[in-house]
């Protein structure tokens, strides 16, 4: 089931997941790059939807 995470006020994060995830949940899937692009869409105060590719079936 796709499920939209609020990140921060810039950043929506949306994955693929059979399980309910919460927002401390993205520091285990997200990778480097994928942080990176976070905390410059909040420095550069930048409004994103970061979709994930791949499916997460478990923390």
């Amino acid at each position: 089931m796709l499920q939209e995470i609020k990140f921060d006020e810039y950043t929506t994060v949306v994955v693929d997941c059979n399980e309910k995830l919460e927002h401390d949940d993205l520091f285990c899937i997200l990778n480097e790059y994928e942080l990176d692009r976070i905390n410059d869409n909040y420095f550069r105060k930048r409004k994103e939807t970061l979709r994930l590719e791949g499916i997460v079936f478990s923390l």
